[in-house]
């Protein structure tokens, strides 16, 4: 699910550019690609603490 997050900001980047959207629905799709990722590196520090807390 994370890695899924993670890889979703690729796509969310460069089909607006490639459509040739405005720059306004351009930044809008930046900036939820960023989120995106935000949540899936949050996702993959949190399950990698869990795992270490459970072996432990």
């Amino acid at each position: 699910m994370a890695l899924l997050a993670f890889y979703t900001a690729a796509p969310l980047n460069a089909l607006p550019r490639l459509a040739g959207a405005s720059t306004t629905a351009t930044l809008a799709a930046t900036a939820l690609a960023a989120l995106l990722t935000c949540a899936g590196c949050i996702l993959v520090i949190l399950t990698g603490h869990r795992t270490q807390a459970t072996s432990r």
